[in-house]
């Protein structure tokens, strides 16, 4: 009897986690559905239209991409003419946009591809956000809930119109990356018995990618930083609190030693600027300060 209750309680255990993946792929399937409602506006007779003028310059620099064998310059003499200007965009969301097109292209990808793709790049990532966020919803929430979430994000309406097809811009790049890294630092275990490295590490490195998608990221990091204060001051007599401390430590530095390589090669490093709305200094120096910060606590 107990092989019998053993066993059927595993194919109830397989059922319902089937039924888990058919629900979040059928949310997914509507969430990229919806985002292609407009797909005639898009690929028409005479080309693929864009929605606006910052998607236009995404794909600009993904041409550009591949036309300095995936390097982006900086400054773009048809800006700002006739005196030019060092487009402060990071890079990461336009090599998005090539890499796929180049992948996609079988390595050699026509004008009309690499477009295509940039069109598409938005309500693919605006799906797999429902992806991520039933991910993070499941960190403290059951099935039903997570689903829920998820479902409620693929018809947001402000999401949709961020995700739409033929908005190639990083807003929804910034939205996926952002909640991978509230799902991976959710994970971080909050009383640990040992550093868990990898995925300190893990939430260090999509700090970096979130950085390296928009400028404004110095928001997530006050975010994460804050949270990490708040569940340090929540558990000030607990033995577990100088592991907590140095894993919020672990977790800056590995960002801003991910980061750094990067941010070395800009314009506004080499000309010594530290602008918060530009890849400079600035970024990587406030995570080692934040890093900083923990390992000093815990030390203290």
């Amino acid at each position: 009897m107990t092989a019998f209750a053993t066993a059927g309680s595993a194919t109830e255990r397989r059922l319902r986690a089937l039924c888990t993946v058919l629900c979040l792929a059928a949310i997914t399937c509507i969430a990229l559905f919806i985002r292609l409602l407009n797909s005639r506006q898009v690929f028409t007779g005479d080309g693929i239209h864009f929605m606006e003028s910052d998607c236009f310059y995404h794909m600009r620099r993904v041409f550009l991409a591949f036309q300095n064998r995936w390097h982006i310059p900086e400054f773009d003499s048809y800006m700002n003419y006739p005196q030019g200007f060092h487009c402060n965009w990071p890079p990461l969301f336009d090599h998005l946009i090539a890499g796929a097109a180049w992948l996609t292209g079988l390595g050699n990808p026509s004008d009309r591809w690499i477009e295509a793709t940039g069109a598409m790049i938005s309500p693919l990532l605006g799906a797999c956000s429902t992806v991520a966020l039933y991910a993070l919803a499941r960190r403290f929430l059951s099935v039903v809930p997570a689903l829920s979430s998820a479902a409620l994000l693929a018809f947001l309406p402000f999401h949709i119109q961020l995700s739409v097809l033929g908005r190639p811009d990083h807003h929804m790049a910034v939205v996926l990356v952002a909640v991978l890294l509230l799902w991976s630092a959710s994970g971080i275990p909050d009383r640990p018995s040992k550093i868990h490295v990898r995925i300190c590490i893990q939430t260090g490195i999509l700090l970096a990618l979130l950085f390296l998608l928009w400028t404004g990221s110095l928001l997530f990091a006050g975010i994460l930083a804050l949270w990490f204060c708040a569940l340090g001051l929540l558990r000030l007599r607990d033995p577990a609190l100088p592991s907590w401390l140095l894993q919020a430590a672990l977790v800056f530095i590995s960002g801003a030693l991910a980061l750094l390589p990067f941010v070395m090669q800009t314009h506004w490093t080499r000309a010594g600027e530290l602008g918060w709305d530009a890849p400079s200094l600035l970024q990587p120096l406030v995570l080692f300060i934040a890093g900083a910060f923990f390992l000093i606590a815990r030390f203290a």
